[in-house]
């Protein structure tokens, strides 16, 4: 079916009704989704993959490589079937439904996106948003392409060109250093962040695996929970203090110093085991206004979190982890808590976001008495 002779399914399913239309690319539908009287999919054809091809063609004829229109036509045939586009369609929407599915804020719209992402197999990416009403003033907003934001390493970040050469080098046979690389990059792509804070999580304590069968394996040894060997396999209480979080709203700084492993896991334990954001209740008196930041800007413990699974990898790259040492037959015992700890002599993680959110800076720093309540990571542009 041409586009003109869906247009008109369309708009005999629409019947003048204020409307609005999200246009996703993915897998596509090999036939209209009639959900309701006022809810259906179109399939809308392919983009295609030509965008790709005529700036690999510039690139390679650039660097001295020839191509001709046999060259161009051949990778554009094989470019069709690439970026199908699906035309989610919402009749008889209200003039308020329709102003908040025009910012991306409807949670009818988004949730049906995730629907039919599940009935297709793969995940819908909106590039297209349009309120037509007949009454009201028509709108269209072209949306920006998915994309990562990503990480500016700087000179003092640990995972730095040393860290790619020795990867690519000492270490091209080590699985185990391979497959924590993997499970992190695809947990960098979750969306969601209370999702990718219990995949971080979960990154963690499979790192931490071989450290929980080494004391489980121990005389005697009592049950030891998945927190507190992600704790003892990062340094936390030992070499590490927990983290300042420093959250600025309107250009007004609030911190925030919780035990964010703990926290982490119990985000994972309420997704997992009960689907919802854990509660008050489940945090307790010790994480209770973790949870004001939990809301308001997870990003920032989902940092917190990406940045201890670097470090790790770092260290098992380095043959330096705790990790490397038990599975090189090394014995640990969990050091005893120490009732005067003060946490004033450890290095400390410091983080920095804002809201709106433009980005979040982090830094671990040793300071030594008082002044530790006085450090503040600077966050540029955050009005």
């Amino acid at each position: 079916m041409g586009l003109k002779e869906m247009a008109r399914e369309i708009g005999a399913f629409v019947k003048s009704r204020p409307t609005f239309a999200e246009v996703c690319i993915g897998p596509g539908l090999n036939k209209t989704l009639r959900i309701s009287e006022n809810v259906s999919s179109f399939s809308i054809g392919s983009l295609g993959n030509i965008q790709n091809i005529e700036f690999g063609i510039r690139l390679i004829n650039a660097i001295g490589i020839k191509t001709d229109d046999r060259f161009r036509r051949q990778a554009s045939d094989q470019g069709k079937e690439f970026n199908e586009i699906i035309l989610n369609v919402f009749a008889g929407f209200s003039l308020s439904e329709l102003n908040l599915a025009s910012t991306g804020g409807s949670a009818v719209v988004n949730e049906y996106r995730d629907l039919v992402g599940l009935y297709v197999g793969g995940l819908l990416y909106p590039i297209m948003r349009i309120n037509w009403s007949y009454v009201h003033k028509n709108s269209c907003e072209f949306l920006a392409p998915n994309y990562q934001r990503g990480i500016k390493r700087n000179e003092f970040d640990p995972i730095d060109i040393d860290f790619l050469k020795l990867c690519i080098t000492k270490r091209s046979d080590d699985e185990r250093l391979y497959r924590y690389i993997r499970m992190y990059n695809r947990n960098t792509q979750l969306n969601d962040e209370l999702l990718r804070i219990a995949a971080m999580f979960s990154l963690l304590e499979y790192m931490a695996s071989p450290i929980a069968a080494h004391f489980a394996r121990k005389p005697n040894s009592a049950k030891v929970g998945s927190r507190t060997i992600i704790r003892f396999m990062r340094g936390y209480f030992e070499t590490l203090d927990i983290p300042k979080f420093t959250l600025y709203k309107n250009g007004n700084p609030i911190d925030f110093e919780f035990d964010h492993i703990e926290l982490a896991g119990k985000v994972r334990d309420s997704l997992f085991h009960g689907g919802t954001m854990p509660t008050e209740a489940d945090l307790g008196p010790r994480l209770k206004h973790a949870r004001k930041l939990l809301a308001e800007s997870p990003d920032m413990i989902a940092s917190a979190l990406r940045k201890d699974c670097e470090h790790e990898i770092l260290l098992w790259a380095n043959r330096s982890s705790r990790v490397w040492d038990i599975l090189s037959g090394r014995s640990y015992d969990l050091p005893p808590k120490d009732p005067e700890y003060s946490g004033r002599e450890l290095m400390r993680p410091y983080f920095s976001g804002s809201i709106p959110n433009v980005g979040i800076q982090s830094a671990y720093i040793q300071v030594k008495g008082s002044d530790v309540a006085f450090l503040r990571l600077g966050l540029p542009n955050y009005e």
